[in-house]
């Protein structure tokens, strides 16, 4: 469970808890406090042009305009009532002729966050900006969990996590996260509870960055960004990631982990402890009940290939079935799938050791 990339069995586990949660049983009821809490500025539709160069010629290309981000930065942290944090989710990798004063308007906010990946590079910027790693990790195209430090450095909604709940985050030796007095997974599956449809049925609010500096004044805007965690970024059309509730952007996805983090959802708890404990103790105590009731008869009419696929399969059913019920009442994802081959192979000790004893006692 705390492995950065996915398996297949968890990514179908994950879609089916969260199938049942969102569309079964229609869990949208928090969506109205959502709405009050966050505020997704969409920069999609506001590039500027700025000179580029490399191996192949000279021309210009298109990149988020950044004037207008620092006119939103400047009415933000100007405001008597500010948001609660700002995040900023864009790559700035080219050079601009606003770059000095947008920079400035990102050193000078004190509760924003900005998005950075080391490997893309970026403008200089200074150190006093506070940065995270926006980067998660996959084994397939599609996005499933995120971590909570990645190579020991805070992930984005870790970051967010622990700017607005005044938490201090560690990595231990053993892999596991340290935060507070808590023991974190470091990488915990995320629910996608906001999702990129309720912007466009304004379920979750969003603006476009372009629109909101046109047609608001800087009044109306720091009101409507009071109190509110601002995230800026690609909303639309780039940034877009397939998930398996369908694609979802990047500046939601992270939100959503945020919220992940808020529920405990990567938190190690002894409840959650307890009843895999009191579960695999009922497995085992099953598997050594069933092994001792087996005849030499009864097992040699199956074959042993079929008789290892289909009690293989029975405990992939029990697993799941227990992993679903587990996630509706704990809100937790549980991986535990792999522990079907565990059990079949314990099975198949037990009984190669009876057969054994059998023989020593028949030759005996």
């Amino acid at each position: 469970m705390n492995l950065a990339f996915e398996l297949p069995d968890e990514r179908l586990l994950a879609g089916a808890n969260q199938f049942i949660r969102y569309f079964v049983r229609g869990n949208d009821e928090h969506l109205g406090d959502l709405k009050k809490e966050f505020l997704f500025v969409n920069c999609t539709y506001d590039k500027m042009l700025t000179p580029y160069a490399d191996e192949n010629g000279t021309g210009q290309i298109a990149i988020t305009d950044r004037q207008k981000l620092a006119r939103l930065l400047s009415i933000l942290q100007q405001a008597q009532d500010r948001p609660k944090l700002v995040i900023v989710d864009l790559l700035f990798i080219e050079p601009s002729p606003f770059d000095s004063v947008f920079v400035s308007e990102l050193a000078r906010s004190e509760n924003l966050i900005l998005g950075v990946d080391p490997e893309e590079g970026s403008i200089p910027m200074p150190t006093s900006i506070k940065k995270a790693l926006p980067n998660y990790y996959t084994a397939s195209s599609s996005f499933l969990k995120y971590p909570v430090l990645n190579n020991g450095t805070q992930s984005l909604p870790t970051a967010m996590y622990a700017y607005l709940q005044h938490k201090e985050v560690s990595l231990n030796w053993l892999g596991f996260v340290r935060m507070a007095d808590e023991l974190w997974l470091n990488s915990f599956i995320v629910d996608l509870e906001m999702r990129k449809q309720f912007l466009l049925d304004n379920r979750l609010a969003y603006v476009n960055l372009g629109e909101l500096l046109q047609l608001e004044t800087p009044e109306r805007i720091a009101e409507s960004a009071a109190n509110r965690i601002v995230i800026i970024g690609d909303v639309f059309v780039n940034d877009q990631h397939k998930t398996v509730l369908g694609e979802q952007p990047g500046p939601m996805i992270f939100a959503n982990a945020y919220l992940g983090m808020l529920k405990g959802q990567a938190a190690i708890t002894r409840m959650g402890s307890l009843l895999l404990l009191l579960f695999y103790f009922v497995m085992s105590w099953r598997l050594f009940s069933m092994a001792a009731k087996a005849t030499t008869v009864a097992n040699s009419a199956t074959p042993k290939f079929l008789r290892f696929i289909l009690k293989y399969v029975s405990y992939l059913v029990i697993f799941s079935l227990f992993s679903i019920v587990l996630y509706q009442i704990l809100d937790k994802h549980f991986q535990i799938l792999l522990f079907a081959f565990y059990f079949n192979a314990l099975d198949f000790l037990i009984k190669r050791y009876k057969d054994v004893r059998r023989l020593m006692a028949f030759e005996n």
